[in-house]
């Protein structure tokens, strides 16, 4: 972008954004922050410590308003005999797919009239998505790079320290992402193993079939894997490609009995055909480290230590508003109390999961509270170490939940009816069983660095 102002006449100065600019941009956002009252102030910044930390985040902020100068600058009132700027160049190349907007932008730019601040935003935003859409990107999960290259950009090499260094330095994540590089590499060597690895011929097919499902939806696949939690498309297919290998793996395998068993077993409140009502109790592991001034494991015994106590009081008779006041820490990224009554995927929003954090952990607490239990049936604690952004902590801690009433909304369709979805669902839920026996099962050697 940089690059195109100056062919085309423009001076590299004039995208330039100063310390000062950017130290007015995080002003305005705590200004905005404090305007909601001191606890969003302080959230506000939290986040921020808890992500990128504030060197980076200056860092971001800078990019971000260097970004706009290049793809929308701000509108000038156009001066008597003046010559009327039009849109960039940049971006109007990247809205040759949409002329009305691209004509509408350019509109404003050649009248001097500005368009909405909130209008900006969401026009910058689709602006960045097509400059990354149009970009030259690999990864090296797909493609051969260099050793400590984790993605190449237009052929200039990211790196994975350069990566690291965006990263929080909280173990939750460093552990999230070597438990993630351990499945693959334990799945991977299973399925070699049993003879299913698919040749690159074989999961281009079945992928581009997997994607046309999806074309001309309300959510085309690469939306979709945002809401399933995967953060890019190499990743998902990392993801996919296992899928298949083991789908293929138990074609010959799985019997028409297994399907219809899968159907009875989990049917009770299957296919979004009925809800769950339950009590959250939530201890947060930021809460216990403010609270008590810990770190790492002594903040984790802690919290481990307070949901015990709530489990007792749970026990012992006390009411969930009770326990909650008492004892519970204040609700931060969870349902507050009482989750009313709930379909499964609701529950899984409502307990911060997701697809792609449920096959990394082997394990849903919604899905759990959904199909397995039984009305009264206390449920925990379940320790939530995986947090689905990294450094977004605030869904780290301890859980119980207690079952309080099932309730069907429709009776469950027959098995013939809705067979395809029983087999999917049935592969989706065995493989992430089978992924975690095989990550259990694999033999890990620890070497000390440099040995």
């Amino acid at each position: 972008g940089m690059e195109r102002l100056v062919e085309e006449g423009g001076q590299r100065e004039d995208a330039q954004v100063g310390d000062d600019e950017v130290q007015a941009k995080i002003d305005a956002e705590e200004n905005l922050a404090r305007a909601q009252g001191e606890d969003a102030l302080k959230a506000y910044k939290d986040r921020i410590e808890n992500t990128l930390g504030w060197d980076r985040y200056r860092q971001y902020v800078k990019t971000h308003l260097q970004n706009e100068r290049l793809l929308l600058p701000p509108i000038k009132p156009v001066e008597e005999g003046g010559e009327p700027m039009g849109l960039p160049i940049e971006a109007a190349e990247l809205l040759d797919d949409q002329p009305e907007l691209r004509d509408y932008l350019n509109n404003s730019y050649l009248s001097g009239q500005d368009f909405p601040a909130m209008f900006r935003t969401q026009f910058l935003k689709m602006l960045q998505q097509k400059m990354i859409e149009r970009a030259d990107i690999k990864y090296a999960l797909e493609n051969d790079l260099p050793p400590g290259v984790y993605m190449t950009v237009e052929g200039e090499p990211v790196t994975v320290e350069q990566i690291l260094a965006f990263t929080p330095v909280h173990l939750e994540v460093r552990d999230g992402a070597l438990h993630l590089c351990l499945l693959y590499r334990a799945l991977d060597d299973a399925i070699a193993e049993a003879g299913f690895t698919l040749s690159n011929e074989e999961f281009e097919t079945l992928f581009e079939s997997h994607r046309q499902e999806y074309e001309g939806t309300l959510f085309p696949l690469p939306n979709l894997i945002g809401l399933r939690g995967f953060f890019n498309m190499s990743e998902y297919r990392e993801y996919y490609r296992r899928r298949c290998s083991f789908e293929k793996m138990m074609k010959d395998v799985i019997t028409e009995e297994d399907l219809r068993n899968h159907h009875e077993q989990y049917g009770r409140l299957f296919y979004e055909s009925g809800k769950v009502d339950n009590e959250v109790y939530w201890i947060s592991l930021v809460d216990t480290e403010q609270k008590f001034g810990l770190e790492g494991k002594a903040a984790w015994d802690k919290a481990y230590e307070r949901i015990e106590k709530v489990k007792e009081a749970v026990l012992a008779g006390k009411s969930p508003s009770e326990v909650r006041a008492e004892l519970c820490s204040p609700d931060r990224g969870f349902p507050k109390g009482n989750t009313d009554y709930k379909m499964r995927n609701e529950l899984r929003q409502a307990y911060s999961e997701n697809d792609y954090l449920i096959y990394i952990t082997g394990y849903s607490l919604a899905d759990d509270v959904f199909y397995n239990r039984v009305e009264g049936e206390l449920v925990g604690p379940v320790r939530m170490d995986k947090a689905i952004l990294p450094g977004m902590r605030d869904s780290l801690g301890y859980m119980y939940v207690q079952v309080k009433d099932y309730q069907k909304t429709q009776p469950l369709k027959s098995f013939d009816a809705q067979r395809p979805l029983v087999e999917s669902d049935y592969f989706d839920l065995r493989f992430t069983y089978f992924a975690h026996d095989c990550f259990k099962n694999a033999q890990i050697e620890l070497t000390a660095a440099g040995s």
